[in-house]
C-alpha cells in the first residue's frame, strides 16, 4: 500500500498534497495522544487507590476471570476496584459517561473527579 501511495504522489500534485497533509496531522497527534494516555493512566491510578481505602470494593472478588469482572450486570459498583475497570471507568468519563454516586464514598474521589473534569 506505501509503495502503491507514493507512485500515485508521484503521477498526482492534488493527491501529493493531500497525502502530505494527513501525515502531518497524523504526526502532530502523536504527541496529544502520548499526553491523553499519561493523563488517563494518572487518573485510572488515581481512582484506584482511592477506592480501594474505602469500603467501596468490599465484596469485590479478585479471582474472577476477565469475563465475569467485565460483566455490567454483576460488577457495575466494582467501577474502580481493579486497575483494568478503572482504566475503563476513567475513559468513559472522559467521553461524558459518570455517575456520580460512585464519588459520594469518598472527598478525596470527589476532589480527584472535579480535577479530572476541569
Amino acid at each position: 500500500w506505501l509503495n502503491f501511495l507514493n507512485f500515485l504522489r508521484g503521477l498526482l500534485v492534488d493527491f501529493a498534497v493531500f497525502v502530505s497533509g494527513v501525515l502531518h496531522v497524523v504526526q502532530s497527534l502523536g504527541p496529544f495522544l502520548l499526553a491523553l494516555l499519561i493523563t488517563l493512566v494518572a487518573f485510572m491510578q488515581m481512582f484506584f487507590t482511592v477506592f480501594q481505602q474505602t469500603s467501596y470494593c468490599n465484596g469485590f472478588d479478585t479471582e474472577k476471570t476477565f469475563v465475569d469482572t467485565c460483566d455490567p450486570e454483576n460488577s457495575e459498583p466494582y467501577r474502580f476496584c481493579s486497575r483494568w475497570r478503572a482504566m475503563l471507568s476513567v475513559y468513559t468519563m472522559l467521553l461524558g459517561e459518570v455517575d456520580e454516586s460512585d464519588f459520594q464514598t469518598s472527598r478525596a474521589a470527589t476532589l480527584f473527579f472535579i480535577v479530572f473534569v476541569f
